[in-house]
């Protein structure tokens, strides 16, 4: 019971991503040399710190990715705190 619900969650966010639009990029693909220095339940304010403003924004219910050139940053919906980072 727990697992189908868990599924149809995940069904409802993957079906209601909401694309935000961000601020213009300033971001190129050899420009997240700050990507090694990134760790867990980092603000927001910190990875922008770090990597620059986004070249694009997705929201969903449960996380938020910020994609870059060179990877994306993910971010907990609820708390709005760095999860992890895929290049």
């Amino acid at each position: 019971m727990c697992f189908e619900r868990l599924a149809a969650c995940l069904l409802v966010a993957a079906c209601s991503s909401v694309d935000v639009d961000p601020a213009p990029a300033v971001a190129s693909a050899g420009d997240c040399a700050g990507a090694d220095r990134l760790r867990i339940s980092m603000s927001e304010a910190e990875v922008r710190a770090l990597l620059g403003v986004p070249a694009k924004v997705v929201a969903t219910p449960l996380q938020t990715r910020w994609r870059y050139p060179c990877g994306t940053a993910y971010f907990d919906a609820q708390t709005n705190r760095f999860v992890g980072y895929e290049p």
